[in-house]
């Protein structure tokens, strides 16, 4: 698996947008999330950065997270619709 800043070690705008993704998540329960699975960023541990492992790492979006499952793969992106 990929390591990640721990909370505690994220710089400030690294845990804002750690934050905000899982707040907007919480509070908008939106029918569709859609996932890039080419960030286009630096490899994290020598792999492509994954997204849903990151903020997997917060408990309330993992929580939340349950609430959706995968409706469609095409090309780079993943989308997951809510139940």
């Amino acid at each position: 698996p990929q390591a990640f800043n721990p909370p505690a070690a994220m710089s400030p705008a690294e845990r804002h947008v750690y934050d905000s993704v899982t707040e907007g998540l919480v509070r908008n329960k939106p029918q569709l999330v859609v996932v890039d699975r080419i960030p286009g960023m630096p490899t994290c541990d020598g792999k492509v950065f994954d997204y849903m492992a990151y903020f997997m790492q917060n408990s309330r979006f993992a929580a939340e997270f349950m609430n959706y499952d995968l409706y469609k793969a095409f090309d780079r992106y993943l989308v997951y619709r809510r139940r």
